[in-house]
This record gives C-alpha cells, structure tokens and sequence, in this order.
C-alpha cells in the first residue's frame, strides 16, 4: 500500500509531509505543473504542499484528504472519467 493510500484511508493520519508529496511526485514521474493539473490544484499549491514556497505567514500547505484521496487513485491508475 502506498503512503498516499495510508493516509488516505487513515483517519488518524491528518498531514502529509512535503516529504511524502514530493516521493509520491517522483513516483509518478510528474512535474510539478503536471501534478497540479493531474489534482485540479494551482501550482503555487504543489510549491506549498512541498514546502518549496511559504506563504507570507510562514505556514507549509496541509494536504486535504481530498487531494489525498486524488493522490492514490491517481496512483492507483484511476483517472478523471470527465
């Protein structure tokens, strides 16, 4: 099981690190835009979710369990049937 996967079905786990984000990007052998778009995400969000870009109040992005969920079907080979 992946760790997008764990988290996702976790109702512990809240938080993904930017760790755990960027591994899942490189898995996926995604760009940050490509992972923006395959998410419905901004860019500026992937840069936050990474911890590459903090906004003004020094806060890095928490990843909601909707783009969590995104993240494993994505992974799991599920695309947007839209």
């Amino acid at each position: 099981m992946t760790t997008a996967t764990k988290l996702a079905r976790s109702p512990h786990e809240r938080s993904m690190t930017p760790e755990h984000f960027r591994a899942w990007r490189d898995r996926m052998k995604m760009t940050q835009s490509q992972a923006a778009e395959a998410l419905g995400v901004s860019l500026s969000s992937i840069q936050l979710y990474e911890g590459t870009w903090t906004p003004t109040g020094g806060r890095k992005g928490e990843i909601s369990k909707t783009v969590r969920l995104a993240m494993a079907a994505l992974e799991a080979g599920i695309s947007d049937p839209g």
